[in-house]
């Protein structure tokens, strides 16, 4: 039976957040193709619980629209939450819609804390 390869990447983590990545990766098992999945996942380490836009935000809404330019999403489509971002200490990496098709990731962008930072909180949890 082939295995199943888990990659886990720690891309921050301060005294506050934990901000990770995991991945999966399964080998063909007689058919042509393998499959694999990924997920972005940031916690406050207080509490193991999802990092929220009111942790880092002071406005509800206005970073969106930076999240949605880097993504080119549409109305239809909401940015992904807080908690499923990933963070580095340049600025975050978000996933722009759902994974595509078996193992073909969805599409990302990186957004600089620069263009982030008129909408964050004086006491933000992250830089």
């Amino acid at each position: 039976m082939p295995l199943t390869e888990i990659q886990c990447s720690i891309s921050f983590i301060n005294k506050n957040i934990l901000s990770y990545s995991v991945g999966t990766f399964h080998p063909p098992t007689g058919t042509s193709h393998s499959s694999g999945s990924g997920a972005f996942q940031t916690i406050k380490l207080n509490s193991g619980e999802d990092l929220l836009d009111t942790d880092l935000f002071e406005d509800e809404t206005a970073w969106q629209d930076v999240i949605k330019r880097a993504c080119d999403i549409k109305d239809e489509f909401d940015p992904p939450s807080v908690g499923e971002w990933l963070l580095s200490d340049h600025g975050v990496t978000v996933e722009c819609g759902p994974q595509i098709f078996m193992n073909i990731s969805a599409p990302t962008a990186t957004i600089a804390w620069s263009d982030l930072k008129p909408f964050m909180k004086p006491d933000a949890l992250a830089p």
